[in-house]
């Protein structure tokens, strides 16, 4: 709710953060779309090495929804 309220009022950086630390949250809410929305936020923000960082992390989750037989995230080094 804060997050949708700070993206209402134009206060990008304060949505950047939420967005990065809702992250941490992935056992309760959908980790594909958090790893997506902390991604566009920190682009929107010019803070391009997290936006590409969640980006990637969003692609391979991405993949392993949408082939699952493929053997699933091997590369867990960044988290």
């Amino acid at each position: 709710m804060l997050k949708s309220e700070c993206a209402r009022n134009n206060l990008g950086k304060v949505t950047a953060k939420l967005c990065t630390s809702l992250l941490r949250y992935t056992n309760v809410i959908r980790a594909d779309k958090a790893f997506l929305d902390a991604g566009e936020a920190n682009k929107r923000e010019g803070i391009n090495n997290m936006a590409f960082m969640f980006f990637n992390r969003y692609l391979d989750l991405y993949e392993a929804i949408d082939d699952p037989d493929s053997g699933g995230i091997q590369d867990n080094s960044d988290f």
